[in-house]
């Protein structure tokens, strides 16, 4: 179901790891659909910080914590499950 609103793309880079420099390392970018939502919300990061989040991202591709979408780092990541549990989608939090 989320598929069918996802009319929208977005340029994905997934993190691959670090150079010896400690700076995060990044795949040859891929546009991905997705459906965008601007809204500023208070959201947990990885770290269980409050930090501010201005974009909110529905895709099927999965996403990690510490990827690009569009140049900016994904924040946090949530499971969207159908009703009978299997993971149909994903939130993404810019």
């Amino acid at each position: 179901m989320i598929a069918d609103y996802c009319n929208q793309y977005a340029v994905w880079k997934c993190k691959i790891g670090t150079n010896e420099y400690g700076e995060a390392e990044y795949a040859e970018p891929v546009s991905i659909k997705c459906r965008k939502e601007q809204k500023t919300r208070l959201i947990l990061n990885s770290k269980g910080e409050q930090v501010l989040s201005d974009t909110r991202l529905y895709t099927v591709t999965p996403i990690k914590v510490d990827d690009l979408i569009d140049d900016r780092i994904v924040i946090s990541v949530l499971d969207l499950p159908d009703l009978e549990g299997k993971i149909e989608g994903y939130e993404v939090s810019l």
